[in-house]
């Protein structure tokens, strides 16, 4: 649900600054065939909203734990980003790799 609601997040904002919602493609045959966003119907904004309620609180977890873990401030905002991107992969690679408290 998170990669999920990620790509709904990044389609959220190209919809708000890409005004056409349809698109021409082509596809490996050198066919075209029409693209709509799918971001119009209202359960994709719902997808998009309880994502980042889940994702936004995460990553703030995240870049805390790292601030008390790490000297600098580049390395908790590099995990929180990454965390923030994909979070399947780097949340647990977080937890496997952080330093102990200092």
């Amino acid at each position: 649900m998170i990669i999920y609601g990620s790509y709904h997040i990044i389609g959220l904002v190209k919809r708000i600054f890409n005004k056409p919602r349809c698109h021409m493609l082509l596809d490996q045959r050198d066919s075209a065939f029409l693209y709509i966003s799918t971001a119009d119907r209202p359960q994709d904004l719902l997808i998009t909203l309880l994502s980042l309620a889940i994702l936004l609180p995460v990553c703030l977890w995240v870049f805390r734990d790292a601030r008390n873990r790490y000297p600098d401030l580049g390395r908790p905002l590099l995990w929180a980003v990454l965390v923030f991107l994909v979070l399947i992969v780097f949340l647990p690679l977080y937890l496997f790799v952080r330093p102990p408290k200092r």
